[in-house]
């Protein structure tokens, strides 16, 4: 893993942290639901960090295209 400046942890203790980033198109009301992701207006971002295989946080943030 890295800090925010992109430099890497390299201390032992973090070994067994993990994390996960997906990123999903989505529709927000008054929008009518999409398929197509071309045509949704946001975009859902979910974070899941673990430790040691067990879910330590996850955070979710909608972002507009």
């Amino acid at each position: 893993m890295k800090d925010v400046a992109g430099v890497v942890f390299t201390d032992a203790k973090y070994a067994t942290f993990s994390r996960n980033v997906t990123c999903v198109y989505v529709t927000v009301p008054p929008q009518a639901m999409q398929t197509d992701p071309a045509k949704c207006d946001a975009i859902l971002v979910t974070v899941r960090v673990d430790c040691s295989s067990k879910e330590t946080a996850t955070l979710r943030r909608l972002v507009s295209e």
